[in-house]
């Protein structure tokens, strides 16, 4: 399990959860429903300073998120 920290862009989530396959399990502070279940592509090699790659449960494709990694907390 990893705990990715974003940029903080004024963007209501500053943090996601993943579990080994990539999958988002948590999402803090909001928007839990709608990043929880989306599969972030090549999980094992996130680094600072990344925008992560991620298949949204909501929308078709490959698709980036544009506030970059700050920091990674194995867990």
């Amino acid at each position: 399990m990893k705990r990715i920290y974003f940029e903080d862009n004024g963007q209501d989530f500053l943090w996601w959860e993943i579990n080994e396959l990539g999958i988002v399990v948590d999402c803090s502070p909001f928007q839990s429903a709608v990043w929880t279940g989306s599969e972030v592509i090549a999980p094992d090699f996130i680094k600072v300073g990344d925008q992560l790659e991620f298949i949204s449960k909501y929308r078709d494709g490959l698709r980036t998120l544009i506030h970059k990694v700050e920091k990674i907390v194995s867990k």
